[in-house]
């Protein structure tokens, strides 16, 4: 009989009551944010001190429980001394493992560190095997794996992988766009979800080929269902989202699913329901195409009743469900509720809760229930205050960046449409960039995310240029150039070091790109369209507005399927400044049209020639602009 690894359930702490809570509920191990430096550091967290982080490090470990420390955002130089520092304290304090996206952060953790338990964040987006043994050989100990990822591909993984420690959430809120790779806040209000700060505008509205709604909105993951077949792979860790969620979700979570990874289940399923969801979905683990709910963004529980009665009368509810006193109702057409002063029967009618009212035949849901509010209402041990531990951030060790790489002369680097193989007027400043199904002879091919290596083949080409580590990986192993796309954030000279050559990530300011331009050969993208987020979840094609009118074009033949902004990214009012003082340019002409990408290629050589005579370029620039809508980003002066 086969014996499967025991898994370890993963709770969030978000404040000290919540990490408390869980593991009063029998959670093996916290993981938390290290302060100002993670995934949710936009929310009012309770740990937003170091002194209460290691405090919650300190009660954890007392319980003989595991602890999780998150740094999981792109880190800027500027941030590095006072992370390693934050970070020194709470390996010293006794953390199992530490949780990162920013590649940089992570090899600078590994070199100094050599003994620390490292997994890479789903930030990280490495989504195949390549990537995997990428990381391995780097050191890593585990990886947080895409919600994308289905079954069988876990499964796979599992058992390619058997000393790698793998972790999957089973349960909480899904984000839309494959993580790490989304940039839909960043671009149109500047809060970066790759800095922790994300706005979520996939919960807003948006309209589509007449179909208005929550558009991106997806429902939130629950496996509780399928917890045998999960427990069957032998993860070492199952994961619950929610710090930004209280100590009574967090407590219950963790028990229904700590009960039926134990074999005693008391049949908590339909519980789930009464607990923070927008609507449950099995996700992208076990392929379910419901996975999206465009009618509501916030809980509503379960549908119990309508209502009986004009505005102004005595209103009743008629339930269609047995509720009790104490048992919380909302009405989410009228946008109201509050809490049950009597219970009944289905059939029966009682009285809505004491001042609300709502439409005769509206529909009334359970929110919440009186008795699992009982049962998971944490109190606090003692009455005391939460633990502290005293810290200082006085006298921050520094880290030396990376010299000065020689070679700094600039390129314009221009991918291009279909139909373009080679120009007419070649110039030593101009490097052509092809598909990789392109009939050209280029040496530098663009490789599309839908690519799946095969071992022991070699595509043509002889520099590669890559959107996912596990295509970096693949054509690392065949002894081959790769050049890092923008959405693998490279984001600081740590990152940028290891490279001969990549794009920055457009989410860094003109000023720091030339700082780090200095120590490396960084490539800006200076002209083309956006894909603010990238998807597995269910998408149509075409354009989606929004309530303030902005268009976005959905391209669901791509592989991820695509959201791009209505405007393309423009910067060619900063190439003066960059150029030669970076490894180049980039133009992504890959939507343009043939005609307009010859325009565009010759309009660029003109402006590098006035640049490098010093000359005026207004001419140039000007014409740019005027050939498409475009913003110019996050390069200092500001969002769409």
């Amino acid at each position: 009989m086969r014996r499967f690894k025991r898994s370890k359930l993963l709770a969030p702490a978000g404040t000290f009551s919540q990490g408390a809570a869980a593991l009063a509920a029998g959670a093996d191990a916290l993981y938390a944010g290290l302060p100002g430096f993670n995934a949710r550091r936009m929310i009012d967290s309770g740990l937003s001190s170091m002194e209460e982080y290691l405090g919650l490090l300190d009660y954890t470990r007392e319980r003989q429980a595991e602890f999780h420390c998150a740094v999981n955002i792109l880190i800027k130089d500027n941030e590095v001394g006072k992370v390693m520092k934050a970070v020194s304290a709470v390996a010293k304090a006794g953390a199992d493992v530490f949780i990162v996206q920013d590649y940089g952060l992570l090899l600078l953790l590994l070199k100094e560190f050599p003994g620390l338990t490292v997994h890479t964040s789903t930030q990280f987006a490495v989504d195949g095997s390549y990537g995997f043994s990428f990381l391995k050989k780097l050191g890593v100990r585990g990886v947080i794996l895409p919600r994308e990822a289905d079954f069988d591909t876990i499964a796979g993984w599992r058992s390619t992988f058997p000393d790698l420690h793998l972790e999957a959430f089973v349960h909480g809120a899904l984000c839309y766009s494959i993580s790490g790779q989304c940039y839909f806040s960043a671009f149109i209000g500047g809060r970066s979800g790759n800095r922790g700060l994300c706005g979520q505008p996939c919960r807003r509205i948006y309209s589509h080929q007449g179909k208005k709604g929550h558009l991106f909105s997806c429902k939130d993951l629950s496996l509780y269902g399928e917890m045998g077949r999960i427990l069957s792979l032998g993860l070492d860790y199952l994961k619950i989202e929610g710090r930004a969620k209280g100590e009574e979700y967090t407590a219950a979570i963790v028990r229904f699913y700590k009960e039926i990874m134990e074999n005693d289940s008391t049949g908590r399923q339909d519980a789930l329901d009464y607990i923070f969801n927008r609507g449950y979905t099995a996700g992208g683990m076990f392929q379910d195409p419901d996975i999206l709910n465009s009618d509501y963004i916030n809980h509503r529980g379960r549908l119990v009743g309508r209502i009986e009665g004009r505005r102004g009368e005595e209103q009743k509810i008629r339930l269609s469900a047995a509720v009790s006193s104490g048992d919380g109702v909302s009405l989410p057409r009228s946008g109201t509720g509050g809490l049950l002063s009597t219970g009944g029967g289905s059939g029966t009618t009682i009285p809505l809760p004491p001042g609300i009212s709502g439409c005769e035949g509206e529909d009334v849901w359970k929110n919440s229930d009186a008795r699992l509010k009982r049962e998971f209402q944490w109190a606090r041990e003692g009455g005391g205050d939460p633990p502290r531990r005293n810290f200082s951030y006085a006298r921050k060790r520094n880290y030396r960046f990376p010299v000065k790489k020689a070679g700094a002369e600039s390129l314009l680097y221009a991918l291009t449409p279909p139909g373009i193989t080679s120009l007419e007027t070649a110039s030593p400043r101009l490097c052509l960039v092809t598909a990789l199904d392109s009939s050209g002879t280029g040496m530098h091919r663009k490789v599309a995310p839908s690519f799946r290596p095969e071992p022991d083949t070699c595509p043509p080409g002889e520099v590669f240029w890559v959107e996912s580590w596990d295509h970096y990986a693949f054509f690392l192993s065949l002894g081959k150039e790769c050049v890092p796309w923008w959405t693998m954030n490279i984001f600081n000279s740590l990152s940028a070091a290891s490279f001969s050559r990549f794009v920055f990530s457009p989410e860094m300011e003109v000023q720091e790109i030339l700082k780090n331009g200095s120590r490396s050969r960084g490539i800006v993208f200076c002209d083309g369209p956006i894909p603010l987020m990238r998807t597995r979840y269910p998408m149509i094609t075409g354009e989606y507005r929004d309530e303030r009118g902005h268009l976005f074009e959905g391209d669901a033949s791509a592989s991820p399927a695509l959201l791009y902004n209505e405007k393309r990214l423009l910067a060619v009012d900063h190439l003066p400044a960059l150029w030669n003082k970076t490894a180049g340019v980039l133009y992504d002409g890959s939507r343009d049209t043939p005609q307009v990408f010859r325009e565009r290629v010759s309009l660029y050589l003109d402006l590098i020639e006035k640049v490098e005579q010093g000359g005026s370029a207004r001419k140039e620039k000007e014409a740019l602009k005027k050939m498409a809508p475009y913003t110019t980003g996050l390069y200092g002066e500001g969002v769409i």
